[in-house]
């Protein structure tokens, strides 16, 4: 078709239009059905579902599967434990503080659970506190609502036991364990609290009636000689097997009594107190049991030798409970034994109890700040130096005889409750130690903590140090040192304490020696002048660097008249040339030996020479002296 020639024409042609109507072309052929690709499908799958006719009624939904769980009303949790049902009595041991409960508690359709709680010697545990909790899964939980304390607890797959953590009114996360005692539908004489038990002794011709569960709680050994239902023990089957001599059987029924009635001293008397330790860990009573025992043993501490005697060196008793380390178990049994006038006897039948007892205190208290006293006791029975050194932490030494003793607990972040919570041996001649070595420097201890060292009377010498520990001016008042005391180190470097502080510090009225360090206590001319050292002093050493002293401070320091010997540190303070003539003229006369340290006091070479010869003429016993001046 040439250039700029008509082609067809674009759309539908219109009737009438550039000329006559044309003819109507034919209509194309249909296309064949394209063949199916794959394999062919059931008869019915295609075809469209069919319009419902006017007037007629739905067809009937295909059933759906119905989901477990929700549809019927519980949870999936509850689904899968429908066989657990916590309901019945639960006796709860809580590990630290060492306590037991007991729980009676019903199981709702919703898994809810609801009951009281009480103590195992209570009559009743209906009375007790209230408990509302929840079953989810194998999880229980429940809060008591009159004492706030949350337990959470996993069930065993059997329902019989469990297992979690507890929050108490002071400590949290505390473990405890829980052990079925029963059907609340059906309580057992072993479970009804108000049953009673009948123990009766046909030799001695005895009976006690004692509360089951209280007594069965202390003593869980017994569940065995006195079974499920059973009213009335008699204490020979409970002994038949045991394997103490025969005068460790009458102990049994005071025990019992005791500790059903929650009385553990009570059963200590001088002659079955070894007998009625040794039966009540035969018989496993429980651990709240066993700490009030020894609570009851340290309460009758002076009497350990006497009850020893009674029981015999060589029992089966003795040995049983010395090995279990049941009788020495604190400083004052140790120190019963040390002053007995058979500690040589002890020392040899109980020496391995002793070191058994400080491992014991030296893992409970890793500070050592209650471990001194039990190791000082252990020295003094006769115990070696070298092995209550191994017993005890590294940080706490005793010298030779142990007449000194070392505590090193600087930068342990104590407190003022750590200071508060220390102890130390006696002291005096012939009583304890005599000289002491206590650094706590960095523990934070405060003016709260420094009025709570209980430092021991008797003492001769000491060296305390307080560097860093904020005690301030308070803390320097309320600091209280033994009148004993001979010779004494005191380092309060960098404690702030003040003029207050430097005016209330109290020092024992018989010094003969003196270190007292003030860096950086800002004490001033006025806390110079108030600085009160006793008369008695023969040797100082004071430090006094950076506490802002001029000549007005060094005219008004009082020092001893019978001083022989001082070294005053006085660097970076302003003296000058009139402060050092005063300090040379106060000086007293009796003075041998004297050191000045003047560094960074504004004095130069020249002043100084001048300075020394004014010594030599002002002190005429002067034997040596050493004045320097760094800069």
């Amino acid at each position: 078709m040439a250039c700029g020639a008509a082609g067809p024409p674009i759309g539908p042609r219109l009737p009438g239009a550039d000329g006559p109507e044309a003819e109507p072309e034919p209509p194309l052929p249909r296309a064949a059905a394209a063949a199916p690709i794959g394999p062919s499908l059931p008869d019915g799958c295609l075809q469209r579902r069919a319009k419902r006719p006017p007037g007629s009624a739905p067809a009937p939904a295909p059933a759906r599967r119905r989901r477990r769980g929700r549809e019927e009303g519980t949870s999936s949790q509850g689904a899968r434990t429908s066989g657990l049902d916590v309901s019945g009595t639960w006796f709860i041991t809580i590990q630290s503080p060492a306590s037991e409960l007991v729980y009676d508690l019903c199981q709702h359709e919703d898994l809810h659970v609801t009951g009281h709680g009480s103590s195992p010697s209570s009559t009743a545990v209906s009375t007790g506190s209230k408990v509302r909790g929840r079953l989810q899964g194998y999880v229980l939980t429940w809060a008591e609502e009159e004492t706030g304390s949350k337990f959470r607890g996993t069930l065993s797959p059997d329902g019989l036991t469990f297992a979690g953590t507890c929050t108490l009114s002071e400590t949290p996360n505390v473990k405890f364990e829980a052990v079925r005692s029963g059907s609340r539908g059906r309580p057992s004489a072993e479970n009804d609290p108000e049953s009673v038990l009948c123990l009766r002794d046909r030799a001695a011709g005895e009976t006690l009636r004692l509360p089951r569960a209280a007594l069965l709680a202390s003593l869980p050994g017994l569940r065995s000689a006195a079974g499920v239902e059973a009213a009335e023990v008699d204490v020979q089957d409970v002994l038949k097997v045991c394997p103490f001599e025969a005068a460790a059987h009458s102990a049994l029924m005071p025990l019992c009594r005791a500790l059903a009635l929650w009385k553990p001293e009570e059963a200590f008397t001088t002659s079955n107190a070894i007998h009625a330790l040794a039966l009540a860990d035969w018989l496993g009573c429980s651990l709240r049991a066993a700490q009030a025992l020894e609570l009851a043993v340290q309460a009758h501490a002076h009497e350990v030798p006497a009850m020893l005697e009674a029981s015999g060196d060589s029992s089966a008793s003795t040995t049983h409970v010395l090995k279990r380390g049941l009788l020495i178990t604190s400083a004052s049994t140790l120190d019963a034994l040390a002053r007995h006038p058979s500690r040589s006897r002890w020392c040899s039948l109980c020496g391995r109890a002793a070191l058994q007892c400080l491992f014991r205190l030296a893992s409970e208290d890793p500070n050592g700040l209650r471990l001194s006293p039990a190791a000082a006791a252990a020295l003094a029975l006769g115990l070696p130096l070298r092995e209550v050194h191994a017993a005890v932490l590294s940080h706490l030494r005793f010298g030779p005889g142990a007449a000194s003793l070392i505590l090193d607990l600087r930068k342990r972040a104590l407190g003022p409750e750590g200071a508060a919570r220390l102890e130390l041996p006696p002291a005096g001649p012939g009583v304890g130690i005599l000289e002491l070595d206590l650094d706590l420097s960095r523990c934070g201890i405060r003016a709260v903590g420094a009025a709570s060292l209980r430092l021991p009377d008797g003492l001769q010498r000491l060296r305390l140090s307080l560097q860093k520990c904020d005690i301030g001016p308070e803390g320097a008042k309320a600091l209280t040192l033994p009148d004993s005391l001979l010779r004494l180190e005191l380092d309060l470097a960098h404690c702030l304490v003040g003029p207050g502080g430097a005016a209330a510090l109290r020092l024992p009225p018989a010094l003969e020696e003196l270190g007292l360090g003030l860096l950086r206590c800002a004490i001033g001319d006025r806390g110079a002048r108030a600085l009160a050292l006793p008369e008695s002093l023969h040797q100082l050493q004071l430090d006094l660097t950076r506490c802002a002293l001029g000549a007005e401070g060094l005219r008004g320091l009082r020092l001893p008249p019978r001083l022989a010997s001082l070294s005053l540190d006085l660097t970076m303070c302003p003296v000058g040339v009139e402060g050092a003539k005063a300090l040379l003229a106060n000086l007293p006369a009796t003075l041998k030996t004297l050191e000045l340290e003047l560094g960074g006091c504004g004095l130069s070479a020249q002043p100084l020479g001048s300075l020394e010869e004014l010594a030599a003429r002002r002190l005429p016993a002067l034997s040596s002296r050493i004045i320097r001046c760094t800069s």
